[in-house]
């Protein structure tokens, strides 16, 4: 029998961790500032951004790079987000780690794919502290091991993780209408 030999390493080899920054954000400006109401509870980002921060030497250097992966540490879901410079120039808020990967060996779509499984975002709460917030310590986000697989099938897993992302988008939007055709029905028999 022809068995693949199952490969892992820790995050912490195959990526550097930072945190978000804490600003003061305004309606307008040219840095997007990133927060949780920015993204849907799938971890999909969501609507127009409407908190910006202004440039400076301090933000400059926290200006996320293509390929950066944001990830919830606080609060109930740990959800992970992939950013591309498409989005514009940004920032993450302190809310979120940012993980910049050795694209060489992991493609940063895939890791993304990996920390929002299920099974995964179980694990993460489960090691979140259990003070008023819960909070996903750093150490731990860094110990946390990710199957490696080859470049093209981890591209594949991203693409699968994309297309179901959509599916389950869509199959929101059609719970949503199937509401409103029930709401209206039933107003219309009963006035």
């Amino acid at each position: 029998m022809n068995t693949k030999e199952k490969i892992s390493k820790s995050l912490r080899s195959l990526a550097e961790i930072r945190f978000g920054i804490h600003s003061q954000f305004h309606s307008q400006g040219t840095i997007s500032y990133l927060q949780a109401r920015h993204f849907s509870p799938l971890g999909d980002m969501i609507g127009l951004l409407a908190s910006f921060i202004d440039g400076d030497t301090k933000v400059n250097n926290h200006l996320l790079k293509d390929g950066d992966i944001l990830m919830a540490g606080k609060g109930t879901k740990n959800f992970a987000w992939t950013y591309r410079r498409h989005v514009g120039p940004a920032v993450a808020s302190t809310l979120f780690y940012v993980i910049s990967v050795n694209k060489s060996i992991i493609y940063p779509e895939y890791l993304t794919s990996i920390l929002n499984l299920p099974v995964n975002q179980v694990h993460f709460q489960k090691l979140s502290s259990s003070s008023s917030v819960a909070s996903l310590r750093k150490k731990e986000l860094e110990e946390f091991n990710v199957p490696l697989i080859p470049m093209e099938e981890q591209k594949a897993v991203a693409k699968l993780a994309e297309l179901h992302l959509k599916e389950m988008k869509i199959a929101e939007e059609l719970i949503t209408l199937k509401q409103n055709l029930y709401i209206g029905t039933i107003s219309k028999l009963i006035n």
